[in-house]
Protein backbone atom coordinates (compact mmCIF):
# COMPACT_ATOMS: atom_id res chain seq x y z
CA UNK A 1 0.00 0.00 0.00
CA UNK A 2 1.56 3.48 -0.99
CA UNK A 3 0.60 6.55 0.99
CA UNK A 4 0.91 9.97 1.46
CA UNK A 5 0.13 12.23 4.21
CA UNK A 6 -1.78 15.33 4.60
CA UNK A 7 -2.60 17.63 8.11
CA UNK A 8 -2.87 21.23 9.34
CA UNK A 9 0.09 23.33 10.27
CA UNK A 10 1.98 21.82 13.35
CA UNK A 11 0.63 24.67 15.49
CA UNK A 12 -2.69 23.61 14.41
CA UNK A 13 -1.75 20.25 15.47
CA UNK A 14 -0.64 21.90 19.11
CA UNK A 15 2.74 20.81 18.19
CA UNK A 16 5.00 23.42 20.09
CA UNK A 17 7.62 23.90 17.73
CA UNK A 18 8.48 22.96 13.80
CA UNK A 19 9.97 19.47 14.81
CA UNK A 20 7.84 16.65 15.13
CA UNK A 21 6.98 15.90 18.75
CA UNK A 22 7.55 12.04 19.96
CA UNK A 23 3.81 11.89 20.15
CA UNK A 24 3.34 12.86 16.52
CA UNK A 25 6.00 10.38 15.28
CA UNK A 26 4.56 7.66 17.24
CA UNK A 27 0.60 8.42 16.25
CA UNK A 28 2.54 8.41 12.30
CA UNK A 29 4.07 4.81 13.28
CA UNK A 30 1.14 3.29 14.56
CA UNK A 31 -1.12 5.07 12.01
CA UNK A 32 1.42 3.33 8.81
CA UNK A 33 1.23 0.03 10.72
CA UNK A 34 -2.32 -0.14 10.79
CA UNK A 35 -2.81 0.77 6.97
CA UNK A 36 0.17 -1.90 5.78
CA UNK A 37 1.94 0.92 4.13
CA UNK A 38 4.72 -0.76 2.31
CA UNK A 39 5.97 2.79 0.49
CA UNK A 40 5.47 6.51 1.89
CA UNK A 41 5.51 9.41 -0.66
CA UNK A 42 5.67 12.48 1.51
CA UNK A 43 7.21 16.37 0.80
CA UNK A 44 8.94 16.28 4.11
CA UNK A 45 7.04 19.56 5.48
CA UNK A 46 6.62 20.37 9.12
CA UNK A 47 4.85 18.51 11.11
CA UNK A 48 2.57 15.31 9.79
CA UNK A 49 4.77 14.80 6.32
CA UNK A 50 8.19 14.99 8.70
CA UNK A 51 6.78 12.48 11.12
CA UNK A 52 5.41 10.22 8.83
CA UNK A 53 8.82 10.40 6.99
CA UNK A 54 10.22 9.91 10.69
CA UNK A 55 8.47 6.91 11.29
CA UNK A 56 9.02 5.08 8.39
CA UNK A 57 13.07 5.43 8.83
CA UNK A 58 12.13 3.49 11.77
CA UNK A 59 9.56 1.01 10.19
CA UNK A 60 12.38 0.31 6.94
CA UNK A 61 9.36 1.56 4.72
CA UNK A 62 11.12 2.95 1.69
CA UNK A 63 9.54 6.44 0.86
CA UNK A 64 10.01 9.03 -1.72
CA UNK A 65 10.66 12.72 -1.52
CA UNK A 66 8.69 15.17 -3.68
CA UNK A 67 10.40 18.42 -3.21
CA UNK A 68 7.66 21.16 -4.90
CA UNK A 69 10.25 23.46 -6.25
CA UNK A 70 13.95 24.30 -5.92
CA UNK A 71 14.83 26.18 -3.08
CA UNK A 72 11.80 25.55 -0.51
CA UNK A 73 14.24 24.17 2.33
CA UNK A 74 15.75 27.55 2.42
CA UNK A 75 12.50 28.84 4.34
CA UNK A 76 13.02 26.48 6.51
CA UNK A 77 14.65 26.89 10.31
CA UNK A 78 18.06 25.29 10.74
CA UNK A 79 16.81 22.62 13.16
CA UNK A 80 14.20 22.05 10.51
CA UNK A 81 16.12 22.55 8.00
CA UNK A 82 18.90 19.78 9.65
CA UNK A 83 15.93 16.94 9.52
CA UNK A 84 14.89 17.84 6.35
CA UNK A 85 18.72 17.24 4.66
CA UNK A 86 19.02 13.97 6.88
CA UNK A 87 15.65 12.62 5.99
CA UNK A 88 16.17 13.74 2.38
CA UNK A 89 19.58 11.97 2.11
CA UNK A 90 17.59 8.76 3.45
CA UNK A 91 14.85 8.77 0.57
CA UNK A 92 14.77 5.75 -1.92
CA UNK A 93 13.93 8.42 -4.56
CA UNK A 94 13.41 12.56 -4.80
CA UNK A 95 11.20 13.72 -7.50
CA UNK A 96 11.12 18.07 -8.20
CA UNK A 97 7.76 18.34 -9.23
CA UNK A 98 8.18 22.08 -10.85
CA UNK A 99 11.40 23.45 -12.00
CA UNK A 100 10.77 26.92 -10.30
CA UNK A 101 9.13 28.34 -7.73
CA UNK A 102 5.39 29.20 -8.90
CA UNK A 103 1.88 30.30 -7.09
CA UNK A 104 0.92 26.78 -7.94
CA UNK A 105 4.09 24.39 -6.49
CA UNK A 106 2.61 23.05 -3.48
CA UNK A 107 -0.64 22.05 -4.84
CA UNK A 108 0.91 20.61 -8.03
CA UNK A 109 3.13 18.63 -5.51
CA UNK A 110 0.08 17.68 -3.11
CA UNK A 111 -1.89 16.17 -6.64
CA UNK A 112 1.09 14.62 -7.92
CA UNK A 113 1.52 12.88 -4.06
CA UNK A 114 -1.89 11.76 -4.23
CA UNK A 115 -1.74 10.43 -7.83
CA UNK A 116 1.60 8.50 -6.55
CA UNK A 117 -0.60 6.94 -3.71
CA UNK A 118 -3.32 4.37 -2.81
CA UNK A 119 -4.37 6.29 0.60
CA UNK A 120 -4.29 9.14 1.95
CA UNK A 121 -3.35 9.24 5.83
CA UNK A 122 -5.24 12.83 7.14
CA UNK A 123 -4.71 14.28 10.32
CA UNK A 124 -7.51 16.40 11.31
CA UNK A 125 -7.66 18.44 14.47
CA UNK A 126 -11.51 18.54 14.96
CA UNK A 127 -11.95 22.21 14.32
CA UNK A 128 -14.53 22.92 11.62
CA UNK A 129 -12.82 26.45 9.90
CA UNK A 130 -9.58 26.93 8.65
Amino acid sequence: MIVTGTAHAPARLHERTYMPSSELVYLASKALREYKATELITSLGLGWDTALAKAAVELKIPYTVAIPYPGRDRVLRRDAQTLYYDLLARAREVSQISDEYCDTAMLEAGIWRVDQSDQVLALWDYEFYG
